[in-house]
């Protein structure tokens, strides 16, 4: 869907078990447009790798964004 996309870490907060990371996704379409959208992670660890992840974003932001897009 994004043949260029990144993610950029904005801020990461540990505690415990848990990792915090505010994002932001950064792509272009393949007809050029461009798409941006934050989101933030919750990653929970054991034994030193991820056991499981929680993450949100703005669904209705994205799809604002590809409609707009496609316009």
């Amino acid at each position: 869907m994004f043949p260029e996309l990144e993610i950029a870490v904005e801020d990461q907060i540990a505690e415990g078990d848990r990792v915090a990371t505010r994002w932001t996704m950064r792509g272009t379409t393949a007809e050029g447009h461009d798409v941006e959208l934050p989101g933030i992670t919750i990653s929970r660890f054991v034994d030193g790798r991820i056991k499981e992840d929680w993450t949100h974003f703005d669904s209705a932001e994205l799809t604002r964004q590809l409609e707009a897009a496609s316009a």
